[in-house]
């Protein structure tokens, strides 16, 4: 009786490993070298801010009969929630753990106590409703509230040109020349050294649970945009140009000589790439 050909081939083909299972068996440092290749970023990080300052309390007090002083206390209490997924290297195994603590090393305080929120030095962070978060810093430093210390760490904010949450390039602007919301929150932002002018229109639908910068650029060509493009890459220059110079005039104004301005940069997504 013959034997079908083809399951002879099938029976002597070597069966697919399931698993590498020599991993553990690797020397430390290639092991660490592996481990961290797999440290995901830079990424945008993108977390709502909530409402950090709680009117806590109130009391009435009186000199005379007919004056009456209304004192309020607040209490601060800031946290985050997270869009993005949690790395999983955190909770890979110990190992895996160590490494990606070491290129995550700034961890925002998270209200949900099972996801930790975590920053690299070359991620950068998109924060909901940003104006009410750089509101709340500079109460909560004038009222010398601890602030916990990664807010100081963060090293880079992305604005969008256009978005759903409200925070969009426009009214970030409107911080730095109105109000200087902005300028005061410096005093708590030591570390932010960059601010990234995104042009995209983001909506609250936008998937940014994997959000990297894979498909973004800084070297697009300004001769292959079309016209929406152009319009949004024209407005993101104008906004970069008052933003240096009313922060120059800021700085001098206010005398704060050794304050290191954060600088900008524009970013696109998806845009034609410069030619080399």
């Amino acid at each position: 009786m013959r034997e079908d050909k083809s399951t002879t081939s099938r029976k002597l083909r070597p069966s697919r490993p399931i698993k590498f299972t020599l991993f553990p068996k690797l020397p430390p440092e290639l092991r660490d070298r592996v481990w961290k290749f797999a440290v995901p970023g830079p990424r945008i990080v993108t977390v709502d801010a909530g409402n950090s300052i709680i009117r806590a309390t109130t009391t009435l007090s009186s000199d005379r009969i007919d004056t009456f002083r209304i004192k309020y206390k607040y209490k601060f209490k800031l946290g985050f929630s997270g869009e993005n997924e949690d790395p999983g290297m955190l909770r890979a195994c110990k190992e895996s753990r160590h490494v990606a603590i070491k290129m995550l090393p700034i961890r925002l305080p998270s209200r949900d106590p099972k996801k930790e929120i975590r920053l690299g030095l070359h991620d950068v962070l998109a924060v909901q409703n940003l104006e009410r978060f750089l509101e709340d810093m500079c109460i909560a430093h004038s009222h010398g509230f601890n602030i916990h210390p990664s807010i100081s760490q963060i090293p880079a904010l992305v604005i969008f040109s256009h978005s759903s949450f409200g925070d969009d390039l426009e009214n970030f602007m409107d911080l730095v020349e109105r109000d200087a919301i902005f300028q005061d929150s410096l005093q708590v932002l030591k570390s932010l050294q960059t601010l990234v002018f995104c042009c995209e229109r983001r909506n609250r639908s936008a998937s940014v649970k994997k959000d990297c910068f894979l498909n973004y650029a800084t070297n697009f060509d300004p001769s292959a945009l079309n016209s929406p493009q152009s319009r949004l890459l024209m407005a993101a220059i104008s906004s970069q140009l008052l933003y240096k110079e009313l922060m120059n005039d800021w700085k001098l104004k206010n005398e704060h000589v050794d304050l290191k301005i954060p600088e900008t940069k524009i970013m696109a997504k998806g845009w034609p790439a410069k030619r080399i």
